[in-house]
């Protein structure tokens, strides 16, 4: 009979036979032992089923499953149901865990009682033969955060705005719907972590490296950015969908995030047919959020007071 795991570590995978053995093998070979690794195959036409075959034969730690192709969201939603592990970690499939990755993610989790625990992540180029992660710059300040409400980091995560290199509770996944719509392609990661980060009482960040982020040219997203059409589409749907929780949610840092909207609106949605087609609510959502919201205004002036300039001449070419 097997144990019940204490994480479970989910992994959604599309066309990933490239790297996909290496980020389970960092995760197969974890310092901390109870684990159960979920393997989503979202419809992959590559050699990724053999792969995972091969590795939940060798270590039944490994659960894999099949599904036709619906997204990263998709997969990822497939994994939660299916997770029966006490805390959740998303991995890309990528990517790889530090070895002592779970055991580090854990030990802070213990040590403040935490809903989430948020480490650091090193960064390297896939088209290198011989990785070495750790000549890479380190992603944070090196220090530690104290314990606080989720959303009391909202703005230190704005710039990577990943589910990876972060352990969760399972129950903030188990009790609400957390994912974003599945049409959301762009930015789904930060929709869900926001949703996420809206109803936790006690996370910590650390600067342990736990996470090493490959640069792939391959992945979906870098795919999207080489088509125009197909990122403002995605742009748009993002946006909508993140306006559509901050309707829903009131808190002091959701500022940045509607800094966040008003910043899309400005900078890649004017002079568009969608703009023209919605000018109405985007300018009254220009207004509400900026114009007539000091705190975000205060926001734009510190990064950059000659863009705040720009914002406010930006309103007389949507009128």
């Amino acid at each position: 009979m097997r144990n019940t795991p204490i994480i479970s570590v989910i992994v959604p995978v599309y066309n990933g036979e490239k790297y996909l053995r290496e980020c389970l093998e960092s995760i197969r070979h974890q310092s901390f032992d109870g684990w159960e690794c979920l393997c989503i195959d979202d419809g992959s036409k590559d050699g990724t089923w053999g792969i995972l075959e091969d590795i939940a034969h060798q270590d039944k730690r490994f659960r894999i499953f099949q599904k036709e192709n619906g997204g990263v969201t998709s997969a990822r939603k497939f994994g939660v149901e299916k997770a029966e592990g006490q805390f959740l970690c998303f991995v890309d499939a990528d990517d790889c865990l530090v070895s002592n990755a779970l055991e580090v993610l854990l030990q802070y989790q213990q040590k403040y009682d935490a809903e989430v625990v948020r480490g650091d992540f090193v960064h390297w180029n896939a088209h290198l033969d011989n990785d070495c992660p750790e000549e890479s710059h380190r992603h944070a300040e090196t220090n530690q955060y104290p314990v606080r409400p989720g959303t009391d980091y909202i703005q230190r995560l704005l710039h990577v705005c990943s589910l990876w290199m972060t352990l969760y509770d399972a129950v903030l996944f188990k009790s609400k719907e957390r994912f974003p719509n599945e049409k959301v392609v762009l930015g789904e990661d930060g929709l869900t972590l926001f949703n996420v980060l809206a109803d936790v009482k006690r996370m910590v960040m650390v600067d342990d490296v736990v996470y090493l982020y490959r640069t792939n040219e391959a992945s979906c997203s870098q795919e999207l950015y080489s088509h125009p059409e197909k990122e403002l589409k995605a742009d748009i749907d993002f946006t909508e969908a993140l306006t559509e929780f901050i309707e829903q949610h009131c808190f002091p840092n959701i500022k940045h995030l509607k800094y966040y909207v008003v910043d899309n609106i400005y900078g890649k949605f004017i002079g568009t047919e969608y703009f023209k087609q919605h000018r109405g609510k985007l300018i009254w959502i220009y207004l509400k959020y900026f114009c007539l919201n000091p705190n975000v205004q205060m926001v734009v002036f510190r990064f950059n007071w000659k863009k705040w300039v720009k914002m406010w001449l930006a309103l007389v070419k949507m009128i």
